[in-house]
């Protein structure tokens, strides 16, 4: 699951959607657009942590719970920094006038922060739920 080619083909899918979504307006229309993007947000960082860390960190190879705490924290870290990226565009550079445009007060962020943690740990148990069918496949013996 977690290869080169999923992890970038992943992040460009979320970015022709975010694209989409600001041109037609679908983060204003669709209510749960925003929520579905986080959720893939979160998704997507967790298969680069996957990807790209977790193989690094050999002293956890083996202990699930661990793994899948580094693996939301990743995802959660990394919403938590989009969180004051947003804010800061919105109230910085925006101005006082503008300031709900893109940060639409607490309840929008940390509506946002669940739904990276949500995406993140889905990608954790989808990542578990084929890498341990691929141990078993290799672990068989034919006769």
């Amino acid at each position: 699951m977690a290869s080169p080619k999923f992890v970038l083909g992943l992040v460009i899918l979320i970015a022709i959607f975010h694209i989409l979504g600001t041109i037609y307006s679908w983060y204003w229309i669709i209510g749960y657009f925003d929520m579905l993007m986080h959720f893939s947000g979160g998704f997507w960082l967790a298969s680069l942590f996957l990807f790209f860390f977790l193989p690094k960190i050999t002293i956890i190879k083996y202990k699930t719970f661990i793994q899948a705490v580094l693996t939301v924290s990743f995802s959660a870290f990394v919403g938590v920094l989009w969180e004051f990226f947003e804010f800061g565009l919105s109230f910085f550079i925006l101005g006082d006038n503008f300031s709900g445009f893109i940060q639409h007060g607490l309840p929008d962020t940390l509506s946002d922060l669940v739904f990276d943690i949500l995406g993140g740990f889905a990608c954790f148990c989808i990542y578990k739920i084929f890498n341990e069918k691929s141990l078993k496949s290799l672990n068989k013996t034919d006769f």
